[in-house]
């Protein structure tokens, strides 16, 4: 991962060396090498903090949180912890099949693990409470998903107008996510992707 990011890097491609250092900064911590992890995952999160994506940003966050839990920065760790997975909550979609849905709840299962231990090691009563908090939000992260893709009549008595509204943004949201997916290597990290990725937040904050 270092190796491609220093590839990457010269070829001008900012989010590429990111990602890939946030890879590095994974393996490091996995392998216990504290230090080197921190430099890589800081390096990974100052980028996705300013240009994102969202998702990369919430992995990013993560990895810090369970970096400073084996600190035992106990309190850092949970409160990074408690943001990464309000971001990722904050994303829940509506999935065009079922078994996209469950891909989906599958690869986001990791970040309630990682939680939940980061909760647990602070030990004592304050552990506990942390830890059944994590299972909770998985609890009913799991069930807006369901009702999210469920004939579930939500928006009785809402303005339908307000709704209409939600729709249409959630299409443009999806077809900003689609085009960065698909953007050539060659425009990575150029005017396209600084372009749709501000249109990304533009279109998350409203």
């Amino acid at each position: 991962a270092l190796r491609a990011a220093s590839l990457l890097a010269a070829e001008g491609w900012a989010r590429g060396t990111a990602a890939c250092r946030r890879r590095a900064g994974d393996a490091l911590l996995e392998s216990g090498r504290l230090d080197e992890a921190g430099e890589q995952l800081t390096t990974a999160f100052d980028f996705f903090h300013k240009h994102g994506p969202p998702d990369l940003l919430s992995e990013t966050r993560l990895a810090l949180a369970r970096l400073e839990s084996l600190r035992l920065h106990h309190d850092a760790a949970w409160t990074m912890a408690e943001e990464a997975l309000s971001e990722v909550e904050s994303r829940v979609r509506r999935f065009v099949d079922l078994a996209q849905q469950q891909r989906f709840l599958l690869d986001k299962l990791r970040f309630y693990d990682f939680a939940f231990d980061i909760a647990l090691a602070a030990g004592g009563t304050t552990g506990w409470y942390r830890a059944w908090t994590v299972a909770e939000r998985s609890k009913s992260f799991y069930l807006a998903h369901l009702l999210a893709n469920a004939d579930v009549p939500l928006f009785d008595g809402v303005d339908p107008q307000l709704v209409t509204a939600l729709e249409a943004l959630e299409s443009q949201l999806d077809a900003c996510e689609q085009k960065l997916e698909l953007l050539p290597a060659a425009q990575r990290g150029g005017t396209a992707e600084l372009g749709l990725e501000a249109r990304l937040r533009d279109l998350s904050e409203e």
